[in-house]
């Protein structure tokens, strides 16, 4: 753009001049010429400007349209990603982690992505390229984390000990606050430990609460709330345990607070 400003005005300059001397134009005059001819180089450039900048996005979307046909050629995106981990971690160099992260970001596997790019970072520094795209990916990831995380399940929980057993017990006993499934196991999917004396208690359970990864709130749709003074301290019920126990809750109509009341004894 600047080069094309360059020429106008030259070229500009140079009539004008040759007009002054052939032509013995008036100062009003060469105004007046002089601002016919900025506005036509005006328009030269808007009109040539905008075919330049129309003719870019059409090369861009056909470049868009060849990748993806080549994609498709190759047998899709999932199976590109296959070919190229099992390139790189044969050859292990940086074109190939930098290829693999940039299919990883076509994929929305951002975190995978930034481990790619750093990895190709790592076998040649500092090539602007892949700095570039490991701060997307950085940043890419970052969002998607935190979407995940207000995605997340939670269950607020109020528990409280029942006004008969108040005072009976020393306040160091274990207490854990636990979601079930309302039918079938009884392993926790989501749990807190507190003490007697921490109560009563606010507390959110929540999938990253889960003791295995394959038991938490996403494989259930009802589940019950459970709070349980443990008198061995350790998880497993027992008998002369404490417990209380909330009605059947179903994830897809979740309660502002769901309370409940330790009053029974196992």
């Amino acid at each position: 753009m600047i080069l094309f400003w360059i020429l106008i005005v030259i070229v500009t300059l140079a009539v004008l001049c040759a007009l002054i001397y052939v032509a013995r134009l008036s100062v009003k005059e060469t105004v007046v010429f002089a601002s016919f001819v900025f506005i036509i180089s005006l328009s030269m450039y808007a009109i040539f400007g905008a075919y330049s900048q129309l003719s870019l996005y059409i090369d861009k979307k056909a470049h868009a349209q060849r990748i993806q046909k080549e994609i498709q050629a190759l047998g899709g995106l999932d199976d590109m990603i296959q070919k190229m981990e099992e390139r790189v971690h044969q050859n292990q160099d940086a074109k190939g982690w930098f290829l693999l992260g940039r299919l990883y970001m076509r994929a929305q596997r951002f975190q995978d992505a930034v481990h790619a790019f750093a990895q190709s970072n790592q076998r040649e520094p500092n090539q602007p390229e892949t700095l570039a795209s490991y701060a997307e990916a950085l940043d890419l990831a970052s969002q998607q984390q935190a979407t995940s995380l207000e995605a997340r399940i939670k269950i607020p929980v109020r528990v409280t000990l029942s006004p008969a057993l108040q005072g009976k017990l020393k306040g160091s006993e274990t207490v854990f606050i636990y979601a079930k499934a309302a039918e079938g196991s009884n392993a926790p999917l989501a749990i807190i430990r507190v003490q007697v004396k921490d109560l009563p208690i606010h507390v959110v359970l929540d999938e990253t609460m889960a003791m295995l990864p394959t038991a938490t709130l996403q494989n259930v749709e009802k589940i019950k709330i459970v709070a349980r003074i443990s008198m061995s301290g350790e998880p497993a019920p027992a008998q002369g345990d404490l417990q209380g126990e909330s009605a059947i809750i179903g994830l897809n109509a979740l309660p502002d607070e769901t309370h409940v009341v330790i009053n029974g004894i196992l």
